[in-house]
């Protein structure tokens, strides 16, 4: 199980980036202090005023029961209208200041709520995009936006509502109990008994009802992670005429989620019916004992009368208490899997350079040197050295699954080696700052991703550069490096619309080339980056990339063999061991033989 804290170590055989599915143990009392209190930074004021309406209307709610009392043994019993008439103006003002500082706290908590819902989605989300692509890898994207949006929505519900409301019910309870033990200690001492009762059957249950939150959030996050890998492979589902079987796995998940929440609610509102139990059991008892006791001269009816309305107060919070411990339960689950996320730290850090050597431009932009690498426990390179020169091709080939991506990936940075050590430009490349890096290395993948928006707005993605320039600024950009042709097909140019469109995968990897070409890389790495376009288009493309600086290292992981048939290096890698070919035909004996041996 996934500890909490800074993960900020090299990876091992046996990553950390897996998410918990069974919590066991929540995060301690320190890291919960410490995540949430940046939360209400600027709320000060705020929390001050609902302060203070709090306490007016714990002030109120305390002192009208006893006014009630001595209205009941003084003007009532006397027939004294004028200061009857008095007391009761004096309970209408107390009403009418109770409603309007309810009204106020309502108003407040509302707004503060919502700005502390809006900073923990964003410090979630911030979390989630320093962590390196290995947790994304290992973590359904389903699970991880319920966290994002269930988790947290319920979380800010008991901030906003149960928080304040538990804080203003226990310091009722306090004023109550204060003013029961001053009206008569015997009775109130019956009120207690009961209460310590019901607190002592509440404290056994919490456990299970905790348990069964946990289990109805994960069931959730699963039935999220469904739906969404469903929509995003629907085409597949339908190819393949298996839509039967992705609803029966759908009513599967959403069964457990119906049965999970059925048993969640029934738990959390489990609680409050046995605190209204004991208030009405606790009523008819001291009535019993209160009659007694104006039978035997020792209270007054008034004060027996006050009584039963401090016991009904007291057990009202109470009730309220039963109903928040359900909301308590799943805000603590619901914390436990926000907090595991914002406890992550990357553990591709930036490492100080302790070489003594300085960056500089030498013949080899990119060194391997005894790279090892795997995922959990299977190893994928084993030992791997090479290196990449300034201004040449390479190519990496070799069968599905030999290690040719991974290896990428690294040169990219995308992971750590476990062991052995990759340079950029002769330095360990985890001493370049990620702008650095990646202004100098371009990664065009086989699967392009476009972000809503237009193809403008794509182009200029992550480019700096061309963040402020318009529209027609970057068709002249466009234009100068030769690929305003390759998006000539689009009926608006770069103004075109991607959600309104129907972009094939072949126009996307166009885009992608676009974007990474106008980075001007040093080193451009295409990983079957060609494999969805035409053969017009790729020769197009292989044109444009012909004309980028001599500088530039080009790394091409290819199945077509024509496309590294000009490579100045192949390399075969099999099985995680990179073999360099010594020509084309050596490359292609390498391919053709079982073990990668000529």
């Amino acid at each position: 199980m996934l500890k909490y804290g800074k993960v900020n170590k090299p990876p091992s055989m046996k990553n950390p980036y897996k998410l918990s599915q069974n919590h066991n143990q929540p995060p301690s009392f320190e890291e919960s202090l410490a995540t949430i209190l940046p939360l209400f930074v600027g709320e000060t004021r705020n929390l001050i005023i609902i302060i203070i309406t709090v306490l007016i209307n714990i002030g109120t709610g305390v002192i009208t029961p006893y006014i009630i009392t001595r209205a009941i043994d003084g003007p009532i019993a006397n027939k004294d209208i004028q200061t009857l008439a008095i007391m009761s103006l004096g309970l209408v003002i107390l009403y009418i200041i109770s409603a309007i500082a309810a009204y106020g706290q309502a108003r407040i908590m509302g707004y503060v709520s919502q700005r502390v819902l809006f900073r923990l989605r964003a410090k979630v989300f911030s979390s989630l995009q320093s962590l390196p692509i290995d947790f994304f890898n290992r973590n359904k994207a389903g699970d991880l936006i319920s966290r994002i949006n269930n988790d947290t929505n319920k979380i800010n519900q008991f901030l906003s509502e149960g928080v304040l409301r538990f804080t203003s019910l226990f310091f009722s309870l306090i004023g109550i109990a204060a003013m029961m033990l001053y009206l008569n200690w015997q009775l109130a001492s019956i009120v207690f008994i009961l209460t310590a009762i019901i607190l002592i059957i509440t404290r056994i249950a919490t456990p299970f009802i905790e348990g069964v939150n946990k289990v109805g959030l994960e069931n959730q996050g699963a039935l999220s992670s469904e739906v969404q890998e469903g929509l995003l492979n629907f085409n597949a589902i339908v190819a393949f005429q298996i839509q039967d079987y992705y609803q029966n796995n759908f009513n599967k998940i959403s069964q457990a989620v119906y049965s999970s929440k059925i048993q969640t609610n029934i738990l959390n509102d489990s609680i409050a019916p046995l605190y209204t139990f004991v208030a009405n059991l606790s009523q008819i008892i001291l009535l019993a004992i209160g009659v007694s006791f104006i039978l035997s001269g020792s209270i007054t009816i008034g004060l027996l009368i006050g009584f039963l309305a401090y016991a009904q107060k007291f057990f009202e919070p109470l009730r309220i208490l039963g109903s928040i411990v359900g909301s308590l339960q799943g805000a603590l689950a619901a914390w436990t899997r926000v907090q595991e996320i914002i406890s992550l730290e990357s553990n591709l850090i930036l490492e100080e350079d302790k070489s003594g050597l300085k960056k500089r431009k030498t013949k080899h932009i990119l060194e391997f040197e005894n790279v090892s690498f795997g995922y959990d426990e299977k190893q994928i390179l084993k030992n791997m050295n090479f290196n990449l020169e300034q201004g040449k091709t390479y190519a990496l080939v070799g069968p599905t699954g030999g290690g040719k991506s991974t290896t990428a990936s690294l040169m990219a940075r995308l992971y750590d080696p476990q062991k052995g050590l990759v340079k950029l430009y002769n330095k360990d490349i985890r001493t370049h700052t990620a702008e650095d890096r990646t202004k100098a290395i371009g990664f065009i993948l086989q699967e392009p991703f476009l972000f809503s928006g237009t193809i403008g707005d794509n182009i200029r993605y992550g480019n700096p550069d061309l963040a402020n320039k318009s529209n027609a600024e970057l068709i002249e950009i466009l234009k100068d490096n030769n690929l305003l042709d390759l998006i000539s097909d689009f009926e608006y140019g770069v103004a075109t619309n991607i959600e309104n469109n129907a972009i094939s995968i072949g126009q996307k990897q166009i885009i992608s080339f676009i974007r990474v070409l106008l980075r001007r890389p040093q080193l451009l790495i295409l990983d079957e980056a060609t494999a969805n376009i035409d053969t017009v288009t790729e020769q197009n493309l292989q044109d444009i990339i012909n004309q980028l600086p001599d500088t530039t290292t080009k790394v091409i992981i290819a199945h077509r063999l024509n496309t590294i048939k000009k490579a100045d290096q192949i390399f075969f890698i099999n099985q995680g061991i990179l073999t360099p070919a010594e020509d084309f035909q050596h490359a292609l004996n390498l391919i053709k033989t079982k073990d990668g041996e000529s």
